[in-house]
């Protein structure tokens, strides 16, 4: 979902209803497209940014249960609340949309008020559900950063302990000229100070991420 007007999919052999449908959510933000039957449904799914679907539960070619089966069978859709739409009361009949995937349900005859608060209810659980997505995005991101940086303090760290090593292997032979101390000094203050720095990177990062309450 952006920040444009949500769209809503009405999945619904009658036209009526569509039209009222488009006149009650039209008014409070929301962009109201119809399919008349299963098949229009799906192509229209297939070319995205549809953030609702509203369900008949039956189609001229396929049942609306079938229909909530496929969708959710296919995980490239990601979260998408569909509200089915029925003249069919009953524990059983309700019992067998849950079953199917839907969401929530709407009972024919309904009200425009009771239309729009269900609709604005699961709109606000898919923003919600956006936003822990993006949470957890940036967290990932933070853990890779964090992840890179640590590698890069373990690569330095090593140098400095080859430094340290050949430094004393050398002392153990002869004694270093006044030119190869010097030499080894200076390498030793650039992997000193590269190390600092990776350090100081890996405090940074840690600082700056939000703490767990």
């Amino acid at each position: 979902m952006d920040l444009q007007r949500p769209r809503v999919l009405v999945v619904d052999d009658d036209l009526d209803l569509g039209s009222m449908i488009q006149t009650a959510l039209g008014p409070i933000g929301y962009t109201v497209e119809l399919a008349a039957d299963a098949t229009t449904g799906f192509a229209r799914l297939e070319r995205g940014d549809i953030d609702l679907v509203l369900l008949d539960r039956l189609l001229p070619d396929m049942n609306g249960l079938e229909w909530c089966q496929r969708v959710r069978g296919q995980t490239r859709y990601g979260y998408l609340p569909i509200i089915m739409i029925t003249g069919l009361a009953g524990d059983a009949a309700r019992h067998a949309g849950f079953a199917a995937g839907v969401d929530d349900y709407i009972t024919k005859p309904f009200t425009v008020q009771d239309l729009r608060d269900r609709v604005e209810a699961w709109m606000r659980t898919c923003r919600y559900l956006q936003a822990v997505r993006a949470d957890q995005r940036v967290e990932l991101a933070q853990q890779k950063e964090v992840l890179a940086a640590a590698l890069t303090t373990s690569h330095d760290l090593t140098r400095l302990m080859l430094l340290l090593t050949e430094t004393l292997e050398s002392r153990k032979t002869e004694a270093s000229s006044p030119e190869a101390t010097a030499h080894l000094q200076a390498k030793f203050q650039d992997a000193a100070n590269a190390l600092a720095v990776r350090i100081n990177v890996l405090l940074g990062q840690e600082l700056g991420r939000p703490q767990a309450n």
